[in-house]
């Protein structure tokens, strides 16, 4: 049994990049070569950790693309396509396995809510092998990067069950607005897409990794 502030958590929702799969400096790879092919100022993982945001396009605005002249989906498909080629460069993020396992084994369901286009969140979990500890994989209709909100909202009434019992897991403070819509507990990792501090925003509990996540989710 998991138990989080004396409320029985039955199921708990992930998001995927960063929080199970360490893909951070690959989506600043992918960034700097749209950067550099328009000329733009290349970003630093820390200057990533400390701007990037959800949903994407006010970052992009920031970072200087110029949607006046080239449109906003034309720069989402060059950006999933780069990413795709780059893929092979991701891992999965120290101990995601080991506390996938363990969640499992003691009956806890779980989930992952993304950001991320459909098809690419399923080719990706079926590539680390991880289809079965998951009842669910949600992902965008679209490659936008846009809000998670409306899709939390409509899977936690398909799971039928009390927000009370859910715990939201993520690296970015859009997971915690997430948790705060549909009322579920929310917990975040420091090994992703948001520095520490930026977390700290947010008043829930942080772990610099999974390692931490998994003691406090299992003792």
């Amino acid at each position: 049994m998991i138990r989080i502030n004396n409320k029985e958590i039955k199921h708990i929702i992930w998001d995927w990049n960063g929080t199970l799969l360490n893909d951070v400096e690959v989506n600043v790879e992918v960034l700097n070569v749209l950067l550099m092919k328009r000329s733009l100022p290349n970003v630093t993982l820390k200057t990533y950790k400390e701007n990037m945001s959800f949903p994407v396009r006010p970052y992009y605005d920031l970072l200087g693309f110029d949607f006046k002249n080239e449109s906003f989906q034309g720069v989402c498909d060059e950006y999933i396509e780069t990413y795709i080629g780059l893929f092979h460069k991701a891992q999965l993020n120290h101990n995601a396995r080991e506390i996938l396992q363990q969640i499992k084994g003691l009956g806890v369901e779980q989930s992952i809510l993304s950001a991320a286009p459909q098809e690419t969140l399923e080719h990706n979990i079926k590539h680390f092998g991880l289809l079965d500890y998951f009842i669910g994989l949600i992902g965008l209709s679209n490659n936008h990067g846009d809000s998670k909100v409306e899709n939390g909202r409509a899977w936690i009434n398909k799971l039928g069950l009390n927000a009370n019992n859910v715990l939201l897991i993520g690296d970015t403070k859009h997971d915690n607005e997430v948790a705060c819509n549909i009322g579920c507990s929310n917990l975040l990792v420091a090994c992703g897409h948001y520095s520490r501090e930026r977390l700290e925003e947010c008043g829930t509990a942080i772990f610099e990794d999974l390692y931490g996540l998994q003691n406090y989710l299992t003792n």
